[in-house]
């Protein structure tokens, strides 16, 4: 199934029903005016979608001796689940 596609004013507005629709199963896509494109999946849609042969992007190691965002961002996303603002509770064995 193809995404919905938001453009990030539209996403911006109606955040609530995007990240609804992404929990149910629906990836979303936000484009910004600048043409960037991000998707919006739930968890357990990433991991039906990924075959158990897959060298998938949560398991990509880096590339070169130095990690740059999208390695840190991935390695955020294997240790655990994220909370609004991308920050995780404090008090939780931090």
């Amino acid at each position: 199934m193809k995404p919905r596609t938001w453009q990030l004013t539209d996403a911006r507005e109606k955040l609530e029903e995007l990240v609804a629709a992404a929990a149910a199963g629906d990836a979303q896509a936000i484009v910004t005016a600048g043409g960037q494109e991000v998707f919006v999946v739930s968890r357990k849609y990433l991991e039906e979608s990924r075959s158990s042969s897959d060298r998938s992007v949560l398991n990509r190691q880096p590339s070169d001796s130095e990690e740059d965002a999208f390695d840190e961002a991935m390695k955020t996303v294997r240790e655990g689940p994220l909370h609004l603002g991308g920050t995780r509770p404090k008090g939780r064995g931090d």
